[in-house]
């Protein structure tokens, strides 16, 4: 009687045990068509949304040569200057950085004033994208939702440079 229950018991954790892992698969399974649900009409798969890049335009050149490899074939002043003067003729709509509301042209031409609209020291520039990969050529694809520039305030002897930002702009 004990080795029949010890059986049915033993046969009863077995079963379960695969009915787990079959259930497992299912759910496995539903990842990998939740992941299909994310492709766009153009057959590109959303692999990040929301993803923050930061890049230092001006890195310190003592430090991490890895900062300085990854800039080195950036020039960014066409583009500074451009955007900078469109937001000085309120022709591009900016954001606060932190709350997201639109800046009014007033507000906009405040910042530039009390930065001076000195492109030189724009040292970082922090860019909101959305990430995807083309599987019909393995390209990865990262879309620009909106970028923002950090201007250098020096700190005290020693200490890097903070950076504090402009303005959020978006592509129209």
């Amino acid at each position: 009687m004990k080795k029949s229950l010890l059986i049915l018991i033993f046969v009863f954790l077995i079963l379960s045990l695969l009915n787990s892992c079959r259930e497992s698969k299912k759910e496995h399974a539903g990842t990998t068509t939740a992941g299909v649900e994310e492709t766009t009409a153009a057959g590109l798969i959303k692999i990040g949304t929301g993803i923050i890049t930061e890049v230092y335009t001006k890195p310190d050149l003592t430090g991490d040569p890895w900062e300085v490899e990854k800039i080195k074939g950036f020039n960014g002043d066409p583009m500074f200057l451009n955007l900078l003067g469109k937001i000085d003729r309120g022709a591009i709509k900016v954001y606060d950085c932190l709350t997201e509301e639109e800046l009014s042209i007033k507000d906009a031409k405040k910042i530039l004033s009390e930065t001076g609209s000195d492109i030189s020291r724009i040292g970082k520039i922090q860019f909101y994208e959305d990430w995807y990969f083309n599987p019909s050529n393995n390209e990865i694809i990262k879309k620009v939702k909106s970028v923002s520039f950090g201007y250098e305030s020096k700190r005290g002897e020693g200490l890097p440079p903070a950076y504090t930002p402009y303005f959020q702009i978006r592509p129209e």
